[in-house]
C-alpha cells in the first residue's frame, strides 16, 4: 500500500512539472504580435471605435473581430489594420 502511495505522489509531481514547463513555453508568433501591434496603433491613432474588439488571433495572423452594436466601426478597423500591419 505504501509503494502505491509513493508512486501516486511521484506521478502527480511529474505531471505537475510537465504542465508547468509546457505552459511557460507558450508565446505569440511574430504574426500574432504584428496583429496586436497594429490593433494597438489603430487604437492609439483614434481610428478604432470602442465598439470593435479583436477577440482572437491565430498563429498565422488571422484575427476575429467582434462588434457590440451592429457593424459600427468595423470598416474603419479593417481599413486601418493593413496600414499599421507592416
Amino acid at each position: 500500500m505504501r509503494i502505491r502511495g509513493a508512486r501516486l505522489v511521484l506521478l502527480v509531481c511529474l505531471l505537475t512539472a510537465m504542465l508547468d514547463t509546457g505552459c511557460s513555453a507558450i508565446h505569440n508568433t511574430p504574426e500574432q504580435d504584428r496583429v496586436w501591434a497594429a490593433y494597438g496603433a489603430c487604437q492609439a491613432a483614434g481610428r478604432v471605435s470602442n465598439n470593435v474588439l479583436i477577440t482572437r488571433v491565430e498563429p498565422s495572423g488571422q484575427y476575429w473581430v467582434e462588434t457590440r452594436n451592429g457593424n459600427a466601426g468595423r470598416p474603419e478597423l479593417i481599413a486601418c489594420m493593413p496600414e499599421r500591419n507592416r
